[in-house]
Order: C-alpha cells, then structure tokens, then sequence
C-alpha cells in the first residue's frame, strides 16, 4: 500500500571525486539511478514542531524528519556528513505533487530503520 502512494520520481546521486574549476573545488555527484518515492511532512502522529537543523556550507538548513519515501527495496543510501552525502532530485512529478518542487534537491542527513518497514523515510533537508 506504502508504495502505491510513491508516484514522484527521484534521481539519486552519490558523492565522488570533486574536481576543481578556476580554482574552486567543485563536489563531484555520481547518479545511482531513479527510484520511486514521494515528499511528506512529519507524522501527524507526533506534532511536533521540526526543530532540527544541520549546516551545509554556511547555511543552516531544517531538517525534515522522516521526508523522503522510497521504497524499502532501493538502495540505502549514506547519510551526509559536514554537508556532503547522498541526494535526491525530484525529477517527475506525480499527479498529486506540486510541480515547483521539479529539480528540487533533498540531502540525505539520516537513514532511520525499524522493523516491519514497509518504506524508508529518511531525514532530509532541501538544498535546491
């Protein structure tokens, strides 16, 4: 049932090597492929107001716990660390998803897991 609801379409990319251009170091992504998967807010269960943040360049970026869904069956992906770690990109839409969020970017920050799981949500924070 969970997976029926993943009608956007993500790209996944994985840190490589950084090149440099005119001087700057530039991060290098490697594409992991597309995978199914939909944005959602924090549980209606908890209410809480999200409140945590993470630093990713000299931006404090909130982190939406639990945001991404993708399926339990694609890879799992490395959580970011000092701003650099796996990210998704909204690369179709579904019917229900506003389509500004096209090309938004999503950065990995951790990858809970439970039992029973029937999806992955995983913490993110939008970075594009």
């Amino acid at each position: 049932m969970a997976r029926s609801l993943f009608a956007d379409t993500f790209t996944a990319y994985a840190p490589a090597t950084a090149t440099i251009v005119n001087g700057f170091e530039v991060p290098g992504y490697s594409s992991q492929g597309t995978t199914p998967g939909k944005v959602a807010g924090s549980s209606m269960q908890t209410r809480d107001t999200a409140t945590r943040t993470v630093t990713v360049g000299a931006m404090e970026l909130l982190v939406v716990e639990g945001g991404l869904h993708i399926p339990i069956s694609a890879p799992v992906p490395v959580a970011g660390e000092y701003g650099t770690g796996w990210e998704y990109a909204l690369t179709t839409p579904g019917p229900l998803t506003d389509p500004a969020l096209t090309g938004s970017r999503w950065l990995v920050v951790s990858v809970p897991a439970k039992s029973y799981a029937t999806a992955r949500r995983l913490d993110v924070c939008r970075i594009v």
